[in-house]
C-alpha cells in the first residue's frame, strides 16, 4: 500500500506506561472535511484538546465525538428549514465570537 497523501490522525491509549494497539481511533481529517464532518483541522484539534481536559479514556473520547456530531447534525437541519433566511443569519452571527 502507497502513500496516499491524506492526513490521518491516530490516537492511542497510553496506560501504565505502556501503549495499547488493541483501542485505537483513527481520524481521517481530509475526508472529514470534505464531508462537513468538521468545519476545520485546528477547530477539530480544539475540540480533541477540550475534550481531553474531561476525558479520561478513548471510548469516552469517541462517544463525546458522536454526540457533538449528532448535536451539530441536528442544529444544521434545524437552522436549514427555518423560514425567510432565518438560519443563514444565524449561522453568519457565529463567526462573531468573544473569547476570554
Amino acid at each position: 500500500m502507497g502513500f496516499s497523501g491524506e492526513s490521518e490522525l491516530i490516537l492511542l491509549p497510553l496506560i501504565d506506561g505502556k501503549i495499547e494497539f488493541d483501542k485505537i481511533l483513527i481520524f481521517y481529517l481530509d475526508d472529514m472535511l470534505r464531508d462537513g464532518a468538521i468545519k476545520s483541522v485546528s477547530a477539530f484539534f480544539q475540540q480533541l484538546s477540550r475534550l481531553f481536559e474531561s476525558k479520561s479514556t478513548l471510548s469516552e473520547i469517541h462517544v463525546a465525538l458522536r454526540k457533538d456530531n449528532a448535536i451539530e447534525l441536528i442544529k444544521g437541519a434545524i437552522l436549514k428549514n427555518l423560514p425567510y433566511g432565518i438560519g443563514d443569519v444565524i449561522t453568519r452571527g457565529n463567526y462573531f465570537v468573544i473569547m476570554n
